[in-house]
């Protein structure tokens, strides 16, 4: 089970330390632009959801911004 929250002006980093090492929660952040990133189709949002997860258990990481995975992603 995945939960995504969306925020339009960010998360707090209480909130953030909150969920390091919690994988197991599969709780995803997003926040406005990474949703605009998919608005305006520099990613599609299943493959986004997708790779933020994968970074945030490889990583064991609360939060990974879609400017981030977009640019690892052209690295690739």
């Amino acid at each position: 089970m995945r939960a995504v929250f969306i925020s339009y002006n960010g998360f707090t980093q209480e909130c953030k330390d909150s969920l390091v090492g919690k994988s197991e929660e599969r709780v995803i952040l997003l926040e406005g632009y990474d949703l605009r990133s998919v608005l305006e189709c520099d990613i599609a949002l299943d493959v986004l959801l997708h790779d933020i997860q994968a970074y945030l258990v490889k990583y064991n990481k609360p939060y990974v911004s879609a400017i981030e995975i977009i640019n690892l992603r052209r690295r690739s």
